[in-house]
C-alpha cells in the first residue's frame, strides 16, 4: 500500500504542476481576459462533472472492491452498467447544451458572449466523465499503476502539449476534451476485452440498482462540494465582473489543487478501508484515521503559513505580473484550504463505512450556509475582499463537520457497532 500511496502522490503532484503550468500559459501566451476565461471554464466543468457522474467516483471503486471477491462477472457488470449510464447522460448533455448555448453561457459565465465556448466546454465535460469510468474501476481493483498512468496522460500530458501548440483557447479546449474522450474510450475497450467471464443482463441490472442507490445519495455531496468551490467565482463574476470571477476561480483552483495533494489518501484507501471494515479490522482502521487527521492538519497549517510569507514572490514567479485583487483572493481562499483538506483526507473513510451518505449531510449543511451568505453579499454589496472572506467561510464548517463525523465513527468502532453493506 505504501507503494500505491507514493505513486499516487507523485502522480497528483505532477498533475498539480501541469495544471499550474497551463494556467501560466493562459496568462503569458494570451491575456488577463483569456486567463480569467480559462479559470472560469475549468471551474464550471468540474462543477457540473460532480453532478453528472452520479456519485460513481465513490460507488464504482467501493463496489468493485466488494464484488470482485464474488466473481469477475460481478465487477464486470459494474463497468458495463456505469458505461452505458454515462454514455446516455453524455448524449443528453450534448443535445441540451448545443440547443441552449446562450442560456447556458449566461448561467455559467455571466454573459451570453461566452456561447462560443459551449462546444469545447461540453467536450471537456464529457471527456472528464469518460476518463473517470476506467480510472474509478482501476481504483476498485487497487490497480494504481494503471490508474495513475491514465491520470498522467489525460490530466498532465495532453493539456500541457495542447496548450503549448494551441493557437486559441477555444481550439485548445476542443482538442483537450477530444483527447480525453479518445484515450478513455480506448482504455474502456481494453477493459471490456479483459473481463474474463460472461455477464448476464440480469446481473448488470442487479448491480446497477446497487450502484444507483449508493451513488444517488452522493450526488448532493459531489454537487454541493462543487457548489462550495464554484459558486464564489460565479457570484464574483455577476456582482463585480467576469475578470474578478476569473481571479476568484483561480484562487479556488489553488485550493482544489492543494487538496489534490491529500487526495491520494482517499483514492488509495477507499477500497482498502471498505475491505478492512467488512473484515472487522477496526483497530487497524482507527490507527490509519488518527494518523490521517494529524498529518493533514499539520501539513495544512505549515503550508498556509509558508504561502502567506511568500505569496507575492510565488505569484510573480508563476504569473509574471498580477493585480492586487488576485493576490488577495488567493490569500483568502488558501487560508480556508485547511477545512477542505480535512474533508478530502477523511471523506473516503466515511464513505467506506456508511451506505447512507453522511458526507452529503455535512456538505449540504455547508452549502446552506453558503447560500445564506450569498444572499447577504447580494443585499449588502461589500468589497471584493470582504465578499471572498464571507464566501470562503463554509469550507471551515465542512472541515469541522467531517472531523466530528470521523471521531464519532471511531467511537462506534470501539463499541463494535459498525456493519458494512
Amino acid at each position: 500500500m505504501k507503494r500505491d500511496l507514493s505513486l499516487t502522490f507523485l502522480t497528483q503532484v505532477i498533475v498539480l504542476i501541469a495544471g499550474l503550468y497551463t494556467y501560466r500559459l493562459a496568462r503569458v501566451k494570451f491575456s488577463d481576459i483569456i486567463f480569467a476565461d480559462y479559470a472560469l471554464i475549468k471551474r464550471n466543468t468540474s462543477f457540473l462533472f460532480s453532478f453528472f457522474f452520479f456519485g460513481f467516483s465513490v460507488a464504482i471503486p467501493r463496489y468493485v472492491s466488494i464484488f470482485r471477491k464474488e466473481s469477475e462477472g460481478s465487477e464486470g457488470s459494474v463497468l458495463i452498467f456505469s458505461t452505458i449510464f454515462i454514455l446516455s447522460i453524455s448524449v443528453l448533455i450534448f443535445l441540451t447544451g448545443l440547443s441552449l448555448k446562450g442560456e447556458i453561457a449566461y448561467l455559467l459565465f455571466g454573459s451570453r458572449k461566452y456561447s462560443h465556448y459551449i462546444l469545447p466546454f461540453l467536450l471537456m465535460l464529457t471527456g472528464m466523465l469518460f476518463h473517470s469510468l476506467p480510472y474509478s474501476f482501476f481504483r476498485g481493483r487497487v490497480q494504481m499503476v494503471n490508474a495513475n498512468l491514465l491520470q498522467l496522460l489525460d490530466y498532465a500530458l495532453i493539456p500541457v502539449v495542447v496548450f503549448i501548440y494551441g493557437k486559441s483557447l477555444r481550439n485548445i479546449l476542443i482538442i483537450t476534451g477530444t483527447g480525453w474522450l479518445a484515450v478513455s474510450l480506448f482504455v474502456l475497450i481494453l477493459l471490456f476485452f479483459s473481463l474474463g467471464s460472461e455477464v448476464s443482463v440480469g446481473e448488470i441490472i442487479e448491480k446497477g440498482k446497487i450502484l444507483i442507490s449508493y451513488g444517488i445519495q452522493r450526488i448532493p455531496a459531489d454537487f454541493g462540494l462543487s457548489a462550495l468551490l464554484s459558486l464564489p467565482p460565479i457570484v464574483a463574476a455577476h456582482i463585480f465582473s467576469p475578470v474578478y470571477g476569473g481571479y476568484t476561480a483561480f484562487a479556488v483552483s489553488l485550493v482544489r489543487m492543494v487538496g489534490a495533494l491529500f487526495a491520494p489518501l482517499g483514492i488509495v484507501l477507499l477500497p482498502v478501508f471498505t475491505s478492512m471494515v467488512k473484515e472487522g479490522k477496526f483497530n487497524t482502521v482507527r490507527k490509519y484515521v488518527t494518523r490521517l487527521v494529524a498529518f493533514t492538519t499539520l501539513v495544512s497549517i505549515v503550508g498556509i503559513l509558508i504561502y502567506f510569507v511568500a505569496d507575492s514572490l510565488l505569484l510573480r514567479i508563476y504569473l509574471g505580473s498580477f493585480k492586487d485583487e488576485l493576490l488577495y483572493a488567493t490569500d483568502i481562499f488558501i487560508s480556508a484550504a485547511i477545512g477542505y483538506n480535512v474533508f478530502v483526507a477523511l471523506r473516503s473513510f466515511i464513505d467506506a463505512v456508511y451506505f447512507f451518505s453522511i458526507n452529503t449531510v455535512n456538505i449540504v449543511a455547508s452549502v446552506i450556509l453558503l447560500i445564506f451568505l450569498i444572499g447577504v453579499v447580494w443585499m449588502l454589496h461589500p468589497s471584493f475582499n470582504a465578499t471572498l472572506i464571507i464566501l470562503s467561510s463554509p469550507l471551515y464548517l465542512l472541515g469541522l463537520l467531517t472531523f466530528f463525523t470521523a471521531r464519532i465513527t471511531l467511537v462506534r468502532f470501539r463499541k463494535g457497532d459498525v456493519r458494512i453493506r
